[in-house]
C-alpha cells in the first residue's frame, strides 16, 4: 500500500526523488524526513538517503546528480561509496551506504512506500527500523548527533 506524504506544496526534494526514480536508483529515505513520513516531527535540516552501494547503483546516483547539476566533483563514486553530505539547491542531502546493521536489500524489502505531491513513489525505512538505524549510526566511531548551525 502506498501512503500519501502530502505537503499541500511540493517538497524541495521532489525533484531529486523523481530523478532517482527515473534512473531506477535503489535508495531508502531515512532520518528526519522518514520520521516525518511516519507522522513525527522532523527537526533535521537535511534529507538523508541510504543508497545501495552496488557499483551499478552508484553509477545511477552519479548520473542523476549530474543531470540535476549537483556539483559532486571527479571523486563522486569514492564519496558515495563511503558517505557524502552535499549542499544542494534544495538544502543538505546526506548519502549513506552503511546506515544499518542490516543489509540494504533486506531493509529495502520491508520499506513502506509513500507518494508526494508530485505523485512520485519513494521507499521509506520502516518505523520500527528507524530507531535501530539511528542507534547504529550514532554508535559508529566519529559519529555524533548533528548540531544545527546558524541563527536560532
Amino acid at each position: 500500500m502506498i501512503k500519501s506524504m502530502a505537503y499541500g506544496d511540493t517538497s524541495p526534494y521532489d525533484e531529486l526523488i523523481a530523478r532517482f526514480n527515473e534512473h531506477k536508483v535503489k535508495y531508502i529515505v531515512v532520518g528526519g524526513y522518514a520520521a516525518q513520513c511516519h507522522g513525527y516531527e522532523n527537526n533535521g535540516d537535511s534529507f538523508d538517503i541510504w543508497i545501495d552501494k552496488k557499483e551499478r547503483n552508484l553509477d545511477k546516483v552519479v548520473l542523476a546528480l549530474k543531470q540535476l547539476h549537483v556539483e559532486i566533483g571527479d571523486q563522486a563514486k569514492i564519496l558515495l561509496e563511503d558517505s557524502a553530505e552535499l549542499d544542494t539547491r534544495w538544502g543538505m542531502v546526506c548519502f549513506m551506504t552503511d546506515a544499518s546493521p542490516g543489509e540494504f536489500s533486506a531493509v529495502y524489502e520491508y520499506c513502506e512506500w509513500f507518494d508526494n505531491d508530485s505523485n512520485e513513489e519513494f521507499p521509506v525505512i520502516e518505523l520500527s527500523l528507524l530507531n535501530d538505524m539511528r542507534q547504529y549510526t550514532l554508535s559508529k566511531p566519529g559519529n555524533m548527533p548533528r548540531q544545527k548551525t546558524g541563527k536560532n
